[in-house]
């Protein structure tokens, strides 16, 4: 199953989402580029089995273990800078087939969101979003390797899930409370 919107490809050849999980991950995507103020690109999103992730993890990362999702993205940004930062690198991106900039490829392992969920008590619906927007940041420019970039994509995955209204177990939207 192939489907495409505004922002986000979706390739399901072996039909892994379970029903509701495209609009969700499209709703995701959206989310984060929303954040970035970089709504006018697109994403593709491939859907994979644990052990295709695995030998891609391998062969891309060097890395010979299944993993949770990946993202290749398609623009170099400078340290420290993000999509907003950089808006002629978006502009170079520019792809005449869809019309918009493409930042890049994610590929997501929805056996292993299945799994997560689980092990972190949380909804596989959160989990899916969650890994969805934080590949997209990835692809935003975004990092996590250090603990002052980590904090900083830490607070924009926030504010993309809860533009999605969906938050952890216990966790509330509490902007506005007294």
């Amino acid at each position: 199953m192939q489907t495409m919107s505004a922002v986000c490809e979706i390739i399901d050849e072996n039909s892994y989402l379970p029903e509701g999980a495209a609009e969700l991950i499209e709703a995701a995507a959206r989310a984060a580029l929303e954040c970035e103020g970089a709504l006018d690109a697109r994403v593709c999103v491939s859907i994979v089995d644990g052990q295709t992730i695995r030998a891609l993890n391998a062969r891309t990362r060097n890395t010979d273990a299944e993993t949770d999702v990946l993202s290749f993205p398609e623009i170099s940004y400078p340290a420290g800078k993000t999509a907003r930062d950089v808006p002629d690198k978006l502009r170079r991106a520019y792809d005449p087939a869809c019309g918009k900039p493409f930042l890049g490829d994610i590929v997501l392992n929805i056996a292993r969101a299945q799994q997560q969920a689980a092990e972190y008590g949380h909804s596989v619906q959160r989990e899916t979003a969650y890994l969805t927007a934080h590949a997209t940041f990835h692809l935003l420019g975004y990092d996590h390797m250090t603990e002052t970039d980590k904090s900083r994509m830490r607070l924009i995955e926030k504010q993309a899930m809860k533009r999605l209204g969906i938050f952890k177990c216990g966790e509330r939207d509490t902007e506005g409370a007294e």
